[in-house]
């Protein structure tokens, strides 16, 4: 595909906006910052500080609600080669075993109340198109904050469980000796401390790739 099939507008925001445009117009689920595109129209300089722009298909919307008992949730920083991050929500189907991306969110500015609107009108699309008061049982993320403020915020009941990959990273950057109060204490006392602790956290069950939160 050419650039004239792909961009709508010479300023990127407003190409954005553009799309969920005719994507809204196609049934999807869109969220973005109109007000935005408005003044980005005046003042390109604030093109390159667009807010956000989610969407959904409407095939993705109902297999959220077919599957989205259990979701995951994940945040990729600086894609597109510059400050552009992306939220996915993905969900396990039950008859391929495998994952099926269910809604994204593209902002430059990853802050709470900015996801946390976006799922504030996932759920008011799912109950306003569906007639569901959708919530997920048990949302599964990274260790990052802003995911985790927001699923807090819009699914309170929701059970929170941490990726085991990113909590034991976390255990490794603070495997200082000071930070385990080693400091001075005979080397193999040490290696046997770290490795008791290592086990603790990196057992190879099923079980054990889930890190609940609280």
């Amino acid at each position: 595909m050419t650039n004239s099939e792909t961009q709508k507008d010479s300023l990127e925001n407003l190409s954005a906006e553009k799309w969920l445009l005719d994507l809204k117009e196609k049934g999807y689920f869109t969220h973005f910052d109109q007000e935005m595109g408005t003044v980005a129209r005046f003042d390109s300089a604030l093109d390159k500080r667009g807010q956000y722009h989610g969407f959904a298909s409407r095939w993705q919307l109902e297999q959220l609600l077919a599957y989205g008992d259990t979701i995951c949730i994940d945040g990729t920083h600086k894609i597109y080669g510059h400050d552009t991050n992306l939220f996915t929500i993905v969900v396990k189907s039950d008859q391929t075993q495998s994952g099926i991306p269910v809604a994204f969110l593209l902002t430059r500015s990853p802050k709470t109340d900015v996801v946390t609107m976006w799922l504030r009108a996932l759920k008011d699309k799912l109950r306003s198109d569906f007639h569901k008061d959708y919530s997920p049982r048990v949302a599964v993320m990274d260790m990052g904050h802003v995911e985790f403020s927001a699923v807090k915020q819009v699914f309170p009941e929701a059970r929170i469980f941490f990726c085991v990959f990113h909590v034991l990273q976390a255990w490794n950057r603070n495997f200082s000796d000071e930070n385990l109060g080693l400091i001075g204490t005979d080397s193999n006392i040490k290696k046997s401390t770290k490795h008791l602790l290592s086990g603790f956290i990196g057992q190879r069950r099923a079980s054990s790739y889930l890190v609940r939160s609280e």
